[in-house]
């Protein structure tokens, strides 16, 4: 327990009614909830809007009950550099009267195109704060083997610079992968590596329920946001390299998700069907976080990870709870939670033809990544979002004073 009080910096914005109550969506209200479990005096300093204005239903669909109004500390929203210039001194005397009432201050490196890390940066010398940052991805990176234009690498070189400059001003730096660490600060003490995980206990899988493979082609499924970032133009291009390939063996690819590139996938989807070749691809809808997807993950034998940027993924340790190896591309977020032959196997990022390459190999003899299976669910047993918490509970106990 830190009795201290603890004021999280978040981008996140919270929904009010009318009345004063504060909504957000399940997962954050559930990651709040574990925070204020060790933080009984944990403050919050984010937008919060109005619940009219909820751009979605389930951005606001849970209700914070354990978070009083009265501990929220109002931010102006920053969406787009328009509003970041133009809120840049409201927002600094808003967090600078926040951290007159914090001990610790927790923020992170997110929050395109302005972190609030930036503010407290700005902060640090007139404050008698201990401040804790979080290094959990890094948008402004751009990614390997990709030049850039010249506005994103002029964007990478400042952002990186501001990043490293936080990271030495705080008392507290907590990563989700080595990489981070090594690339932004160095060996320094007061550090944690700690991935990001948001799965349950009870949603593990145990091994006694494994089942004997089912017959049929390989099955795969790629559970991610429908963005070019995901790497799904490689996807694609993988699948027409592997459509090609004399004697390549059936195989069932099922991409589920939303987002701005659904109807080109949809397009080349169709275009495999009438092909007529040996790859199948199918676009489903997103399911909500919870039972009803991790029985879904079953069905399959493999789940694709084809991002093209750093950040750890969380749906590395989903497809673990139910004894899937992973397919990734070679990033140091996927080298940092995937082993070789053991949970799973890489391709080059960006790389069509070693996807496809991989692809074929596996399609060959599904029942294979069959016997990984068992090794994939022991290497997930302790890797819950609870047990996370704990983790950085206890970190933040011994490196801080003031906890």
């Amino acid at each position: 327990m830190i009795d201290a009080r603890y004021t999280l910096f978040s981008h996140i914005p919270l929904y009010a009614d009318p009345d004063g109550a504060l909504h957000t969506n399940r997962l954050w209200e559930k990651d709040l909830s574990l925070h204020i479990g060790y933080l009984p005096n944990l403050r919050l300093c984010c937008p919060v809007l109005p619940r009219t204005q909820v751009p979605h239903p389930t951005d606001a669909d849970t209700r914070i009950d354990g978070l009083s109004p009265e501990r929220v500390v109002a931010l102006r929203p920053n969406q787009g550099w328009g509003a970041v210039l133009a809120n840049i001194m409201p927002n600094l005397r808003i967090i600078r009267r926040a951290l007159r009432d914090s001990d610790i201050a927790h923020s992170s490196g997110v929050g395109w195109p302005f972190p609030l890390s930036y503010y407290l940066l700005a902060l640090r010398r007139s404050g008698a704060f201990e401040w804790v940052m979080v290094i959990e991805s890094s948008d402004w990176m751009i990614p390997q083997g990709q030049r850039g234009t010249l506005r994103a690498r002029l964007g990478q070189r400042l952002h990186g610079r501001l990043i490293r400059a936080c990271l030495r001003a705080s008392d507290a730096r907590i990563f989700t992968q080595a990489w981070y660490r090594d690339t932004l600060l160095g060996h320094e003490r007061a550090t944690l590596i700690a991935p990001a995980i948001w799965l349950d206990a009870e949603s593990i899988l145990p091994e006694s329920a494994l089942t004997p493979r089912a017959p049929g082609p390989l099955r795969v499924i790629c559970p991610t946001r429908l963005i070019a970032e995901k790497g799904l133009h490689t996807v694609m291009q993988a699948l027409s390299v592997y459509a090609g390939t004399p004697g390549a063996p059936p195989l069932h690819l099922d991409i589920m998700g939303e987002g701005p590139m659904a109807q080109e996938l949809a397009r080349f989807a169709k275009s495999l069907y009438l092909a007529a070749g040996p790859a199948r691809l199918r676009l489903i809808p997103p399911l909500p976080y919870g039972p009803a997807f991790f029985e879904a993950l079953r069905g399959y034998d493999t789940a694709l990870i084809a991002s093209e940027k750093e950040e750890q993924p969380r749906i590395v340790f989903d497809a673990f709870s139910q004894g899937l190896p992973c397919i990734a591309s070679r990033t140091h977020g996927n080298l940092s939670v995937i082993d070789q032959d053991r949970t799973g196997t890489f391709f080059t990022p960006g790389d069509p033809a070693d996807l496809a390459a991989v692809l074929a190999r596996l399609a060959r003899d599904p029942a294979a990544l069959s016997d990984l299976r068992p090794g994939v669910l022991a290497e997930v047993a302790l890797k819950t979002h609870e047990h996370m918490h704990r983790t950085r509970a206890a970190f933040l106990k011994r490196v801080l004073t003031r906890a």
